[in-house]
C-alpha cells in the first residue's frame, strides 16, 4: 500500500512533516518523512516474472469501501448516538474520533489516494474485496 500509479512512479519524491507537505526535502534532516510513489506497473512485471499472479491495483478509498467501511461508519454513528443519548459524552467523542480517523484513511483527496497492490501464488483467486473495489472504480469512471 503506497502512493504511485500503474504507469510510473506517480511523481517526484516528496516529504511530509506534521501532516503537511514539505517542499525542501533536505531542509531539516530527520524531521521530514521522505517518500516517492511506487511504479506498480514495474512491480506487477517483477511479480509475474517470479511466478506470481499480480492483480490490478486499486485505490485505498475503493478497497476500504469494498471491505465495508460505509457500513462500519454507519454502525459507529448509531453507537455514538446511543452514547450521547445515555449521557456518555466522553465515549461519544472517542467514537466520533475513531470515525473521523477512519474517514481520513478513505478520503480520495488524501490518504484514500494510496494504491493497494496484491500479488499471490497462481493458485490463489482474486480476493473478493479487490474485485469489488476494481468494479466500483470502473463504475465511477463511466
Amino acid at each position: 500500500i503506497d502512493y504511485g500509479s500503474d504507469q510510473g512512479a506517480g511523481g517526484p519524491a516528496h516529504g511530509y512533516a506534521s501532516h503537511r507537505v514539505v517542499e525542501d526535502l533536505l531542509a531539516a534532516p530527520g524531521a521530514t518523512d521522505i517518500t516517492a510513489g511506487v511504479d506498480f506497473g514495474a512491480l506487477r512485471v517483477a511479480a509475474r516474472a517470479n511466478g506470481l499472479t499480480a492483480f490490478p491495483s486499486v485505490s485505498q478509498h475503493d478497497a476500504l469501501i469494498a471491505l465495508g467501511l460505509e457500513d462500519w461508519l454507519h454502525t459507529e454513528l448509531e453507537h455514538q448516538q446511543d452514547q450521547l443519548n445515555s449521557g456518555r459524552g466522553a465515549d461519544a467523542v472517542r467514537t466520533w474520533g475513531g470515525r473521523s480517523r477512519a474517514m481520513m484513511l478513505a478520503d480520495p483527496a488524501g490518504l484514500g489516494r494510496f494504491r493497494w497492490f496484491v500479488a499471490a501464488t497462481p493458485d490463489v483467486v482474486e480476493p473478493t474485496f479487490l474485485r469489488v473495489a476494481r468494479e466500483r472504480a470502473s463504475t465511477a469512471e463511466a
